[in-house]
């Protein structure tokens, strides 16, 4: 028993740092390839030291595209360079978490005030009160950062939350304090549905991150890996086979990473030498589920009523049958009917749709139907389907069973 704890406690051969430096929680020295997307949010932070009114910047691009990474890569770098000149404070929220207005200043005012407390009955015209005298007395730089945005403007509450953050630097008098807004989005759509009073408030500037090629996550890869293994720590092939995946699901750096993440992980289970093609495709497998599980669990009620009907529909798919908009929306009326649930309009599905297409679950095509027959969208179902439909029924909404 000893020498088997010993054994378990020693690292890895192949290992030669630590593994979170595969993970999104490890803030690398250098970001590859997204140069001129970095000098623009450079230029972004540094701004409201020379405008009296600075523009706010929209940031669009798929999961995995470096957004976030660059920005709070950008803002470290302002942060340690610019120590002489005014600070610079960045508060940030991730969206996905905080879908409310009040919970998005509570947030923010926690962040600004450490260590003060905020009561969960402040009212939100309080909290904004909070903020705003902390940043007049800050006489700083303050870039708040805004993450997914397009999960907080779901609702109305979360369009008012953008226009009240909006409204910050008109209400800074007598103050050398300045607000620079990010919202950062995977929906590449998001800032056409801001009402047009906010968008002329907020002096928008729009940046797109393209999603990585292959060679590009072969790049990041290849940095990655020599500083967590050895040199002979992974098999020949792997990194070109990682990269090959990510490149297939939007050029997503973060499942190129998990995927050397979970596979280091199962060759130490295994006490190997070597991470090999064995270790990936297991781990491949394994990612696979948990990718989608941890994806379903941040949709919305009826954003997974509507995800079960394409299931159901993709699972008794043949070659000569299409998923059209009007089958998913029969089967999503179904499903709600099972749950005792009203089924959402028309608009609010469609809606529905390219919120779920955002986040990889599905791709949608328009097709003619012939002549004289007109168009129609073709939605396709484009994670696996038995495990999909597995996870939704298990999830507490459901409880359907197998």
């Amino acid at each position: 028993m000893e020498s088997l704890v010993l054994r378990k406690l020693q690292p890895p051969r192949f290992l030669k740092g630590d593994l979170e430096m595969l993970t999104e929680k490890y803030d690398p020295p250098r970001i590859l390839h997204r140069d001129k997307e970095m000098e623009h949010i450079a230029e972004m932070v540094l701004s409201s030291t020379t405008q009296s009114q600075p523009n706010h910047l929209f940031i669009y691009g798929k999961s995995g595209s470096g957004k976030t990474a660059a920005v709070n890569h950008v803002i470290h770098t302002v942060q340690r360079l610019a120590r002489a000149s005014r600070p610079t404070v960045a508060l940030q929220a991730n969206c996905r978490n905080q879908v409310s207005h009040h919970a998005l200043l509570s947030q923010l005012v926690e962040q600004i005030e450490p260590g003060r407390f905020v009561p969960s009955n402040t009212a939100w015209r309080n909290l904004y009160n909070r903020l705003l005298q902390a940043a007049q007395k800050a006489e700083a730089n303050i870039v708040i950062v805004l993450d997914e945005v397009n999960r907080l403007t779901k609702k109305k509450e979360g369009f008012d939350a953008i226009y009240t953050l909006s409204n910050l630097n008109s209400e800074l008098t007598g103050s050398r304090s300045m607000v620079t807004l990010f919202a950062i989005s995977n929906d590449l759509h998001y800032g056409d549905q801001l009402e047009q009073s906010v968008r002329s408030r907020l002096k928008v500037e729009k940046l797109y991150f393209a999603p990585y090629s292959q060679p590009q996550l072969a790049d990041i890869l290849t940095d990655r890996a020599k500083l967590v293994f050895t040199e002979e720590g992974l098999e020949a092939g792997i990194v070109a086979y990682c990269a090959a995946r990510a490149a297939q699901t939007h050029g997503d750096a973060r499942h190129a990473l998990a995927l050397l993440h979970k596979a280091a992980v199962i060759a130490s289970r295994d006490g190997a030498l070597q991470v090999t093609m064995h270790h990936v495709l297991e781990a491949r497998s394994a990612l696979e589920h948990d990718i989608i599980a941890e994806g379903i669990q941040r949709l919305t009620a009826h954003e997974k009523m509507l995800l079960l009907a394409i299931a159901r529909l993709s699972q008794h798919q043949t070659s000569n049958t299409l998923i059209t908009t009007g089958r998913v929306l029969e089967g999503y009326r179904a499903v709600c009917q099972q749950m005792g649930s009203e089924p959402l309009t028309l608009q609010s599905v469609n809606r529905l749709l390219t919120d779920i297409a955002s986040q990889g679950f599905i791709a949608s095509d328009v097709r003619s139907l012939g002549r004289g027959r007109g168009r129609t969208t073709i939605v396709n179902l484009t994670v696996p389907v038995e495990s999909t439909i597995k996870i939704l029924q298990d999830d507490h909404l459901f409880h359907l069973g197998g």
